[in-house]
């Protein structure tokens, strides 16, 4: 399962679009090397996307206005990513009744550990929310049962 801060770190070309838009909102420059990148030393930019952060870590900025961007398109409506788009395919299949499948458990799973990162990422000191903890043991459970062999002890 990824890390947190790699689920956050996912992207498509809208995800960046809007990302880069709402960096700009706030007077910074999606598309700015900043100073710190690669060998660099020192950033003295007020623009560079990591500017209002303390490491000036533009990975960091990104991830971060990357997560404002999934919000804002989740909200709207507006798909982000593959794993959306197949759940709303799926939604919208009239077989798509829970059905107890080891498919349909795999596909829980994958939308437990999808969107558990983004609906309760951690608190300022790093901290998840109670929910967050009982969807990743929940993917981490269907996870085990559906590597288990057919028919085996459980």
């Amino acid at each position: 399962m990824a890390t947190t801060f790699e689920a956050l770190d996912r992207t498509c070309a809208i995800v960046d679009q809007l990302a880069a838009k709402l960096a700009a909102a706030d007077g910074l420059n999606w598309a700015e090397p900043c100073g710190y990148d690669g060998d660099g030393d020192c950033c003295d930019s007020d623009t560079c996307v990591a500017a209002n952060y303390e490491d000036h870590d533009a990975e960091v900025g990104r991830a971060a206005y990357r997560r404002y961007a999934r919000h804002a398109l989740a909200f709207t409506g507006r798909v982000a990513s593959r794993e959306t788009e197949i759940a709303a395919a799926r939604a919208a299949d009239s077989d798509s009744q829970p059905d107890g499948t080891r498919d349909s458990l795999a596909m829980c799973a994958l939308m437990l550990e999808t969107y558990g990162p983004d609906c309760f990422p951690p608190d300022e000191n790093g901290q998840l929310h109670f929910a967050r903890c009982m969807m990743d043991a929940t993917a981490s459970e269907i996870r085990a049962f559906l590597a288990a062999p057919i028919g085996g002890q459980g």
